[in-house]
């Protein structure tokens, strides 16, 4: 009888703690210090070849590409299959919207330079803009602990003003 009524105060008590936790995240994830934690953080499942699988390994299409694929199990597809360089990627995208809206979870694409450069937005709250990139020193190759982490930008930075396309689902 004894071990019954511990029990039921054990999952009360279990049911009451998970509750109190999923508020706690919900709310967290609403708020600067919740992403402000995470800076400099690995963002995305970056070793699994099969969500990174197009595109060579730490270009920036390569972990855009793949980390809107690990987000919304959706491939990006293109009007050709080669000459997929990042600011060349508005006018070949097919299957996606494109705009100049920055949002939660979009590709945001710079037309500067060669090649151009994509950057993945993980949030965007007020005019604090958090993101995730590959090959922002250009070097082409997957840097850990470099590419792939949490930053923080603000909207007017001067490096958010390069980016003037936004790939949506």
């Amino acid at each position: 009888m004894i071990t019954n009524m511990l029990v039921k105060k054990y999952v009360i008590f279990l049911f009451i703690a998970l509750l109190l936790c999923c508020y706690k995240i919900s709310y967290a994830e609403k708020s600067f210090s919740h992403w402000d934690n995470l800076l400099n953080v690995t963002m995305g499942a970056v070793g699994n070849d099969k969500i990174y699988q197009r595109f060579a390994k730490g270009q920036c299409t390569w972990y855009a590409w793949g980390r809107f694929h690990e987000i919304y199990k959706k491939k990006i597809k293109f009007k050709q299959k080669l000459g997929l360089d990042a600011k060349l990627w508005p006018k070949l995208i097919r299957n996606c919207k494109i705009n100049t809206k920055i949002a939660t979870q979009s590709i945001a694409i710079s037309e500067a330079g060669e090649y151009g450069h994509l950057i993945f937005i993980e949030h965007v709250e007020g005019n604090t803009v958090y993101y995730t990139e590959a090959n922002g020193d250009g070097n082409g190759l997957y840097d850990r602990g470099v590419d792939c982490v949490l930053k923080k930008a603000g909207c007017g930075d001067e490096f958010m003003k390069q980016f003037r396309w936004f790939v949506h689902p």
